[in-house]
């Protein structure tokens, strides 16, 4: 083997293993395969939907017109623009869509006010996957998105 390919391979890896660490903090993909997730993800051009994930596309966007469209478009219909760009399993699926009214007008009203204080926008998970509650707070540089599962 050359050194390109074990680079290659442990390339690989390392991005199986961050994946699978990312997973594993609480983003409710216990009980899939990973590695099939993985290779959808890469078959797709979608990254698995993660925080870090998440925030990073929102980051990489922030200082550009795209940013307004971007969270207006969460805005309009937060599952279909999370299955546009991301790879959900059927639980992260479930999930948002039993998302309730109330919690997808204060998720408007805090991505309006991030727009308006030109904030950055933040996600963290955490829980088990029994249902998703959001929690959200501001700082003076970001609204961090809370997602409670």
């Amino acid at each position: 083997m050359s050194n390109e390919t074990i680079r290659g391979n442990m390339l690989s890896r390392r991005k199986l293993l961050l994946a699978g660490g990312v997973m594993a903090a609480g983003t409710c993909f216990s009980g899939i395969n990973l590695r099939a997730a993985v290779a959808e993800s890469q078959r797709l051009g979608k990254p698995l939907l993660t925080d870090a994930a998440f925030t990073e596309r929102l980051a990489s966007l922030r200082k550009s017109p795209a940013y307004r469209q971007e969270i207006e478009e969460m805005k309009h219909s937060l599952p279909a623009y999370l299955d546009s760009r991301y790879v959900l399993n059927n639980q992260q699926k479930a999930l948002i869509g039993q998302l309730p009214p109330e919690q997808t007008l204060q998720l408007n009203a805090s991505l309006d006010r991030a727009l308006q204080q030109n904030l950055a926008v933040r996600l963290q998970m955490r829980g088990n996957c029994a249902r998703l509650r959001l929690e959200f707070q501001f700082t003076q540089q970001e609204l961090v998105i809370t997602a409670l599962t």
